[in-house]
């Protein structure tokens, strides 16, 4: 299996203590360095194993979205629903579809 983030060390500037790093890319491709601020070695490898997990399993930070983008984005979801409970839902496509045409520049 592909190691999905690197060990460093890094030397102080005086040369006689240093500092551990992970390296890794996150979700959107972007390298990622975080020096954790002490030379604990089983602290580290537990460090390293859990960021490796939380990237294996896809773990990403909530992002804010704005109203008009959450109501665009639910249009294309798929709603498992009877079409008889379907007409008792107080906003149907068509209402969230008039909604979003009348504020698209108000968001």
């Amino acid at each position: 299996m592909k190691e999905l983030v690197r060990l460093r060390t890094r030397p102080s500037r005086d040369g006689k203590t240093f500092k551990y790093m992970l390296d890794y890319m996150d979700e959107s491709g972007k390298r990622r360095q975080i020096s954790l601020g002490h030379t604990n070695k089983r602290k580290i490898e537990r460090q390293k194993a859990r960021k490796e997990r939380e990237l294996r399993m896809g773990v990403v930070a909530v992002k804010s979205m704005k109203l008009s983008d959450f109501l665009a984005d639910s249009l294309t979801w798929e709603w498992h629903i009877k079409d008889t409970d379907r007409r008792r839902l107080p906003l149907t496509d068509e209402a969230v579809s008039t909604i979003l045409t009348a504020s698209s520049g108000k968001f």
